[in-house]
């Protein structure tokens, strides 16, 4: 999980980590992925979506490993972060999901969609469309999906 300000709001008092920093990748696919993950959710506008929120919870990367998958890991996760949101004065918990069965998982703790991209149309802001993502059918869609606590 990461936590975001509002960068309309004042400052917290509690510092705010920048995960990029702290541990940044090194392998070039990893810069890339986590490059194009920020460009989407940059794209999807959560402050302007929310604008009251002060702070954000973002579902960073869920992932269960294939040998327990099916057993309500994921939801469980994500609720234990909704609650972690609604103890500590976060205003809102979002995720990019770009699996039918991880957007299952977010609807099943009442996440709703507020932004969609097809990532067989996606280019990064401010570069044209190289293909990037198209081998994805039939996963090619990716949903911002967030709730507010």
């Amino acid at each position: 999980m990461i936590i975001s300000e509002n960068p309309s709001s004042p400052p917290s008092q509690e510092p705010i980590v920048d995960i990029y920093q702290t541990h940044a990748p090194k392998d070039r696919l990893l810069v890339d992925y986590f490059r194009y993950m920020n460009d989407m959710i940059e794209q999807a506008e959560i402050f302007t979506k929310f604008s009251e929120a002060k702070r954000a919870l973002e579902f960073y990367a869920v992932a269960v490993d294939a040998n327990h998958r099916r057993r309500g890991l994921s939801t469980a996760l994500m609720s234990q972060g909704v609650e972690y949101a609604k103890k500590n004065e976060i205003d809102v918990v979002f995720g990019l999901f770009t699996s039918p069965y991880s957007k299952r998982a977010a609807e099943k703790i009442g996440l709703k969609n507020i932004f969609q991209l097809d990532l067989l149309e996606y280019s990064p802001i401010g570069e044209e469309n190289r293909g990037l993502f198209k081998n994805s059918v039939p996963h090619n869609h990716a949903s911002i999906m967030a709730i507010s606590t």
